[in-house]
């Protein structure tokens, strides 16, 4: 078989990064094995990738009769591993996502830079992760849980979309509880905000109008939720909705929700001025929506391109409304529940 077909061997030329003479002769040994070579073709094929200072030095040997475990030491004394750990470390720690490069690039280029660390596979996980610039997809391949990088990279990775020609619009910051105070004295730029305030409504008799406190109609309140409105035996209330605090971030909240009667794990963040959902939640409602080009901004500064947006009934709890909930891609949480609901 002509040598040709085996450049998967990669080339070796000292100065390249992230594979030193030992990663490269343990790479022609697992060829070997694998396709089942004797001694002859594997020193025929590792001679024909030699390149560079690498290719002179065999060039300025006095002879060539050596075994393949002669040619191993050789090499070894030839182009001995002198790099040091702490800067193999600093530089895998260094290299980040690129905004012009997409996800393969980036993953295929991390995991030489840890594999040249020699990491636990899941160490390998967490250094790649810290190098997405974006702390949304960050949160979601962390929850993920991947074993070993080749899993992060097939499951989680390898799906994401690079918005790398994403035209900038001015963005827009739903992470603003309320306009500035300047647009507040101005009644169209009030308007103009995407999610206009609802008007007073009172939780007693479910009129707008009035808030719950200056009701003029007889008091309603459950005795089972403490909550007015309605009556324990048309409480909705279920055992089954909890909420709990996810590791360290006190103001930051999962819990049971509906939204179009079916059940989702939703993400209470009152920071966040809308509602968000991803495209699978919209495959999964088998609704239409409304498809736009615009950005939000919010995550420390990072942008997200809206894909749409469609009205459906939410349901947290005991309290329900019809909200226009914002589409995006999958790498965002399931469920965003913010202030538009709120």
């Amino acid at each position: 078989m002509a040598l040709e077909k085996f450049n998967c061997i990669p080339r070796f030329e000292p100065g390249i990064p992230n594979l030193s003479a030992v990663q490269w002769m343990h790479k022609i040994d697992q060829m070997a094995e694998t396709n089942g070579w004797n001694q002859v073709t594997t020193i025929a094929h590792m001679q024909s990738r030699l390149t560079g200072l690498a290719k002179k030095w065999y060039d300025n040997l006095p002879k060539y009769d050596y075994s393949w475990g002669e040619w191993k030491q050789n090499i070894l004394k030839g182009f001995p591993d002198n790099r040091y750990f702490a800067v193999a470390l600093r530089t895998m720690l260094a290299r980040k996502k690129e905004d012009n490069e997409n996800w393969s690039q980036y993953y295929f280029d991390k995991i030489e830079l840890v594999r040249a660390c020699e990491l636990p596979e899941k160490h390998g996980v967490s250094c790649i992760i810290d190098g997405i610039p974006s702390e949304i997809i960050q949160t979601a391949a962390r929850a993920g849980h991947y074993e070993n990088p080749e899993s992060l990279f097939a499951s989680f990775l390898s799906t994401l979309t690079n918005l790398l020609h994403v035209e900038r619009r001015e963005p827009v910051n739903y992470r603003n509880k309320i306009p500035e105070r300047d647009h507040l004295r101005n009644k169209e730029d009030r308007s103009a905000h995407p999610y206009q305030r609802y008007k007073s409504k009172c939780y007693n008799c479910r009129e707008e109008g009035h808030l719950a406190n200056a009701c003029t109609k007889p008091k309603k309140e459950c005795t089972k939720c403490k909550r007015l409105g309605h009556i324990s035996a048309n409480c909705k209330k279920s055992e089954n909705v909890s909420c709990k605090t996810i590791g360290t971030h006190d103001k930051c909240y999962y819990i049971t929700c509906e939204i179009n009667g079916q059940k989702f794990l939703g993400y209470v963040d009152t920071g966040c001025g809308g509602v968000i959902v991803r495209t699978d939640v919209i495959d999964t409602l088998k609704v239409k929506y409304s498809q736009t080009d615009k950005i939000i901004e919010g995550y420390n500064n990072s942008v997200t391109q809206i894909l749409g947006t469609v009205t459906v009934l939410l349901m947290v709890d005991c309290a329900e409304a019809n909200v226009k909930v914002i589409i995006v891609e999958n790498s965002i949480q399931t469920v965003l529940i913010g202030q538009e609901f709120i």
